[in-house]
């Protein structure tokens, strides 16, 4: 598979382009496309890298972000992932994120992450999901940050599916097109001709041709939601129901207490007070997913390229790889919930098997294994 970190181009073929009928209707949807965006920024060590994402969906003060896995990963995780809004006015801070989920298999065409950012001053506008099933014969919009260019919009169509390389032709997810993004625009959005979101710009083939990962297909399979853990719950709180081996990938950031005397714990929790504990193999005061009858806590972290553990102050990572499905319940792990104070906000998504998408719609042909994380019967 020969590939690239991002797309550009102009190419004959496809629909004829059908922009804005006025300029105050381009400068609008250029507006909202742009309002929605980020750039990403990566650390590695020395060497600082940078990329695009969109927001997606928000919960409260923190917005979801989707972006590309190799934006934040190269063989690890990056120490430091930052986001940069758009703003008219130039000066636009700098925002940590909080990396949820990150994902790269070249051979099956995935490369996503999912990234939460604290944002109370809702500088970052969520994006409109595209509804028209047609939008693949109108005109298409990618916004990004390519080189030394920063929100940059540009329009384009929808290319053949044989323009990209012949092994990606199975996957209905991969779709190619000719709106100019370069180096810079991984993980940007690309949006149907009302500035709605199709798709995630992700790679460049020949030089000339981009592909994006159809967010249509993906929300089939994944779905993506919050809630919040209080620290007095004194008993397992649902949120959603789930079918036999399906996965849940998550994050809980905050801090509670749990005894005064202990002070403030991560959702980690401490080794101490077994005796208290309401799932004994789980560390004291961690958060608490549950599905069906099987149990975990948020007391897991990325690791970067080297090897070491990239932890956050106040967050921990939590999963249930191919459960058994039913009621998902989170709670705290503490039977005493009296003297407790505090909350976790919890980000999670859900894979579900492939044969069970909502929609029922064929996503790959031929005998194409499914990523890991979606096990298929």
């Amino acid at each position: 598979m020969t590939l690239a970190t991002i797309l550009c181009a102009a190419l004959i073929g496809g629909s004829p382009v059908q922009e804005p009928s006025t300029n105050l209707g381009k400068l609008q949807l250029y507006d909202k496309v742009r309002a929605c965006s980020v750039k990403v920024y990566s650390e590695f060590g020395d060497d600082h890298y940078h990329g695009s994402g969109v927001a997606f969906k928000r919960y409260g003060d923190f917005v979801m972000i989707i972006t590309n896995s190799h934006v934040v990963s190269m063989g690890g995780l990056s120490s430091k992932v930052t986001v940069k809004p758009f703003n008219k006015a130039g000066g636009a801070p700098m925002m940590p994120a909080y990396v949820a989920f990150e994902h790269r298999a070249e051979t099956l065409y995935f490369d996503l992450a999912f990234l939460v950012v604290r944002d109370p001053g809702h500088l970052i506008t969520v994006a409109e999901r595209g509804t028209d099933r047609q939008w693949k014969g109108k005109t298409v919009y990618s916004c990004g940050n390519p080189h030394d260019e920063e929100f940059l919009v540009d329009h384009g169509k929808v290319l053949p599916s044989s323009m990209a390389p012949e092994d990606s032709h199975r996957f209905s997810w991969v779709v190619c097109h000719d709106a100019m993004v370069e180096h810079g625009n991984s993980g940007g959005g690309l949006f149907d001709n009302e500035g709605k979101l199709v798709g995630i710009n992700t790679w460049l083939y020949d030089g000339k041709v981009g592909m994006a990962i159809d967010l249509d297909v993906f929300t089939d399979l994944f779905d993506f939601r919050a809630t919040t853990i209080y620290a007095r719950n004194n008993a397992w709180v649902k949120d959603t129901t789930l079918p036999p081996e399906s996965s849940v990938y998550g994050i809980a950031i905050g801090k509670w207490t749990c005894d005064p005397a202990m002070g403030e714990i991560d959702p980690g929790g401490v080794l101490e007070h077994k005796e208290s504990c309401v799932d004994t193999a789980q560390y004291y005061g961690s958060a608490l997913v549950k599905m069906g009858d099987k149990v975990a806590g948020f007391n897991r972290g990325h690791y970067a390229p080297d090897h070491s553990l990239v932890a956050y102050e106040d967050a921990r990572l939590g999963q249930i790889k191919n459960g058994p499905g039913g009621d998902v319940s989170f709670r705290i792990n503490d039977k005493d919930t009296s003297d407790n104070s505090g909350e976790m906000t919890v980000f999670y998504v859900i894979m579900t098997p492939a044969n069970l998408a909502p929609s029922g719609r064929q996503v790959h042909s031929g005998p194409v294994p499914m990523p890991p994380f979606w096990p298929v019967r």
